[in-house]
């Protein structure tokens, strides 16, 4: 029997915590050992559940959390850690700020993310990016249309 992907999940929405949980829980090898509802609470929570991988929500309500600098902060702390944002924001400065503090993929709620959270848990476990479409042409745009032709 493998040994399961451990993953924290930082959520301040309810029903999208509730929806994330739930697509987690049906996935194989994958298991969630923690949440919380704000930022805030990522350098407890990573020091006390030792997780592979943080599905990270960027748009916190309340309380001051700045997801680039805690990224940093976080990746220097814990360098096995795997950051994979699940958010709102597809400002595409924002994605390449993100990305630059060592977020290794990068999933859009409007995107129908219970085809690709798993998948992306998975890839970034594996040392691998995952970014779902539309981040992926913001990120290259031009150059990935000009790379596959």
């Amino acid at each position: 029997m493998t040994v399961p992907i451990r993953v924290v999940v930082i959520e301040d929405h309810p029903l999208m915590l509730k929806a994330v949980l739930e697509e987690l829980a049906s996935q194989p090898g994958i298991q969630v050992v923690g949440t919380a509802e704000h930022g805030s609470k990522l350098p407890r929570l990573v020091r006390e559940t030792s997780p592979d991988v943080v599905i990270l929500d960027l748009g916190m309500s309340g309380g001051n959390f700045e997801p680039i600098s805690s990224v940093r902060s976080l990746l220097q702390e814990h360098p096995n850690v795997r950051i994979l944002v699940l958010t709102g924001y597809d400002d595409d400065v924002y994605i390449h700020q993100i990305v630059d503090a060592g977020a290794s993929g990068y999933v859009l709620k409007s995107d129908d993310f219970s085809l690709m959270l798993p998948k992306g848990v998975r890839k970034v476990y594996e040392g691998k990016t995952f970014f779902s479409e539309e981040v992926v042409d913001k990120l290259w745009g031009k150059q990935k249309i000009e790379a596959a032709v």
